[in-house]
């Protein structure tokens, strides 16, 4: 009886079914089935055995390890791009800090000379506001500045 033998490498028809893909129900089993390249003793036992191991194919096998593969650099690629845009927030607010202390520097010099009487206070403001309204970072951002009011002394 050819096809049911018991002879070993004889399959029988359900046999070959399952080595097709289908399972027991008659559908073709696909690749957006979860955990689809398990084997069925895997999947009854609920977990990995040795037994389920050795038992799937070459191509679950490989499916499974490229799978795992692209999660894998998956992850480290959104690690990267988290710390990489940490590190450009990070270069952005330096460079920024770097303008406003040196603005500050330049008004805190002005400040000092108008009290040792150089020149009255309003000279100063004019001065400031001369010295610094051209100063622009990141293409075609500016310095502006408020009094203690909240009016906007210079832009």
């Amino acid at each position: 009886m050819r096809g049911l033998g018991t002879r070993k490498g004889a399959l029988n028809q359900t046999d070959r079914k399952r080595e097709r893909g289908f399972d027991g129900s008659g559908e073709r089993k696909g690749p957006l089935v979860f955990l689809w390249f398990l084997s069925s003793d895997a999947r009854r036992s609920g977990g990995w055995s040795m037994r389920a191991m050795m038992r799937m194919t070459v191509s679950r096998k490989l499916i499974g390890l490229t799978m795992l593969c692209v999660v894998a650099m998956a992850a480290v690629v959104a690690v990267q791009l988290k710390f990489l845009s940490d590190q450009v927030w990070s270069d952005r607010n330096l460079y920024l800090k770097a303008q406003v202390d040196s603005a500050w520097s330049i008004l805190d010099s002005l400040e000092k000379r108008s009290q040792a009487g150089e020149f009255d206070r309003a000279t100063a403001e004019a001065m400031a506001k001369a010295v610094l309204r051209p100063v622009r970072f990141n293409n075609n951002d500016y310095l502006f500045f408020h009094d203690y009011e909240g009016r906007r002394a210079a832009r």
